[in-house]
Order: C-alpha cells, then structure tokens, then sequence
C-alpha cells in the first residue's frame, strides 16, 4: 500500500527515533525505503546497525526495510530516487528528524479510501519548539474536519502555516511523477515548488487532524 521514503543526510541525533515512529505505525501495510545522501556522520551506521538487530531478533518488520546509499544529491533528487524504488502506489515522505503518530498511515489509508479522486492526501501537524507541540493552524472552515480542499483559498486564509507539510502527506506515485517530481535545481522551497504543481494538476484531500511532528 505505501512506500514510506526517508532521505537521511546528518541525522544521527535523531534517525532512529523517525525510524520508530514508521515501525511503531498500527498500519502495517508498508515497505520502508532509507537513502542515505552522503552523510558525514553516523547516520548510516545506526541505520545499518538497527536493520541488523532487528534481523537477529527474526523480527518482520526487517523484511519491510531497504537501505539506499549514495553521494550526497541534496533532497529533491533523494526524493526523486525514493520514488523510483518505490513499490507501492502511494508515497509517504518523512524527513530523517521528524516523526509520526502512531495512528497516521491507518488514518491516511481510511482518507484514501473516502476521498479516492485526490491525488494527495493531508493531514494537520506539529511544530517542535522548544520541545513543546504547537499545532499547526491553516486557513480551513471552522468546524472543518474532512474533505477537498482548494490550496490556494486555504493557504490565503493564513500564510503562516503551509496548508501541506511534506511529512504529513501521501502523494498518489504515478501524479508526482506526471509534474515530474521534486525540481532538483532548487535549493530551497522545493517542497513549495511542488504542492503548487500538485495543486494546478490534482485534487487535494485534508484530515483535520494533527497526525506528524515537524522538529
């Protein structure tokens, strides 16, 4: 069902704690996809070292993991390749130092089911400041809970938080690579870049829930 795609660069402190936090998903219809992008760190190691222990320990969810590594490409061409090695039709990003609750890909997989004409689906979420949780506040209707949405009259009602959170979404595998991706020349607001491309082409569902934590 979804293809779960960490791109890790330098996340040492904390990998293992967004790796959990897939692991721990009562969802288990998943493959985890690590791509380590040229760390100088011990990223991979931990990485590695966790895979081995969990295949010493005969635990499945090791059959649900594979490890990518490469030169450092910087994150859009990261993503790009977690596409690619992709298995499953539905793509669910998390960047290596941010996690998810425990409920958010079975909640994902009821909002794919209700709302099957999106081609992304979105939650709401944290934001990690000074280690408190500070829910995200978008432009939605009061008493919003699910549905479409029009991105851009949401993100107009309140342009401090983006309305799409790339750890807080599942992207439909075969739109993102109709808009051909992430753009890898751009340094930052790619993932910005990216949500408008979706949002001109596709129609966008949203939980009004907050399901991930941005660190």
């Amino acid at each position: 069902m979804f293809s779960v795609i960490i791109p890790v660069h330098n996340k040492a402190k904390y990998v293992l704690n967004t790796i959990q936090s897939v692991i721990n998903q009562t969802y288990k219809d998943f493959e985890l996809i690590l791509i380590n992008d040229g760390s100088t760190d011990d990223s991979y190691d931990i990485i590695e070292k966790f895979c081995n222990g969990l295949k010493k320990s005969n635990s499945t969810d090791y059959l649900k993991i594979r490890i990518f590594d490469q030169p450092n490409k910087g994150v859009s061409i990261t993503r790009n390749n977690g596409a690619e090695y992709a298995k499953y039709p539905y793509l669910a990003y998390l960047d290596a130092d941010d996690w998810w609750e425990n409920n958010f890909l079975e909640e994902m997989y009821s909002l794919i089911n209700e709302y099957k004409e999106a081609s992304v689906w979105g939650t709401g979420y944290f934001k990690i400041k000074n280690q408190q949780k500070i829910k995200s506040k978008i432009g939605l209707p009061i008493n919003f809970e699910k549905g479409y949405i029009n991105y851009f009259k949401v993100y107009s009602e309140n342009f401090y938080y983006m309305p799409l959170w790339i750890g807080s979404t599942v992207i439909k595998k075969e739109s993102l690579k109709k808009v051909n991706g992430f753009r890898e020349y751009l340094k930052w607001g790619e993932d910005f870049d990216f949500w408008i491309r979706m949002a001109l082409n596709f129609k966008i569902a949203f939980l009004n829930k907050h399901l991930s934590n941005y660190n």
